[in-house]
């Protein structure tokens, strides 16, 4: 597999780059466009897990800063 390398896809941005490296390279028939369509939609699966694991992180935080809140009375 000689220049072929990994891409590093940890963060949206990181996807949506890619995305557009994709595009160019259909654009410019160095690819195909089932091959673009196989990435594109590959991305969109891991774009839905990082946006999933950001929330639940975002989450947590919110949960551990409750947490820490003194406790309030309901005065009825």
């Amino acid at each position: 597999m000689a220049g072929k390398r990994s891409v590093r896809l940890r963060s949206t941005y990181d996807v949506t780059r890619l995305l557009a490296k994709i595009i160019n390279q259909v654009l410019r028939d160095e690819i195909t466009s089932e091959k673009a369509g196989k990435v594109g939609y590959l991305a969109n699966i891991l774009l839905r897990g990082l946006e999933q694991s950001d929330l639940e992180a975002r989450l947590k935080a919110l949960e551990e800063k409750v947490a820490k809140l003194p406790s309030l009375k309901v005065v009825k």
